[in-house]
């Protein structure tokens, strides 16, 4: 799955929604903490640099303000 979006959709933030959905859904998360997915934990990595880049960006508006 992973191989294909990143072929498919190439940085857009569709990874974003996957990696989001795998770790919301209880059944996918189990999964991932018992067996391990490499290209999960590289593409959450993202993720949290993605949220943590959100926030930065709304403490600097709000500097603005």
């Amino acid at each position: 799955m992973f191989a294909f979006s990143e072929e498919v959709f190439r940085g857009g933030n569709e990874m974003l929604v996957i990696v989001t959905e795998l770790t919301a859904n209880c059944h996918s998360a189990a999964y991932i903490s018992g067996f391990g997915c490499k290209e999960y934990f590289e593409h959450n990595k993202e993720l949290m640099f993605f949220e943590r880049q959100q926030e930065i960006t709304m403490e600097f508006e709000k500097l603005e303000d």
